[in-house]
């Protein structure tokens, strides 16, 4: 293995997980431009015509669990998560 090879693995090995480099850059960017103007630069790398509030409200009526629907798959998914992770 050459010494380039070796450096590009112990580096590979250093990086953050994909959503913690995320979290990362969106403080950064708040930090240093504000909340507006972070969201007016993350605008503009939605496609062009996204309509966030028409698409949310057309995945909501899509939607037919209740309350008591989404309460029952939280306790069952938390159930699952805890058998996962033991005692």
């Amino acid at each position: 293995m050459t010494t380039a090879h070796s450096k590009v693995l112990a580096e590979l090995k250093r990086t953050k997980p994909l959503a913690q480099i995320t979290d990362d850059a969106l403080r950064v960017l708040c930090r240093e431009f504000g909340f507006a103007d972070t969201a007016r630069f993350l605008g503009q790398f939605s496609p062009p015509g996204a309509n966030y509030t028409e698409e949310r409200r057309a995945a909501l009526e899509r939607d037919t669990r209740t309350v008591d629907d989404i309460v029952k798959e939280l306790k069952k998914w938390k159930k699952s998560a805890a058998r996962k992770r033991g005692p």
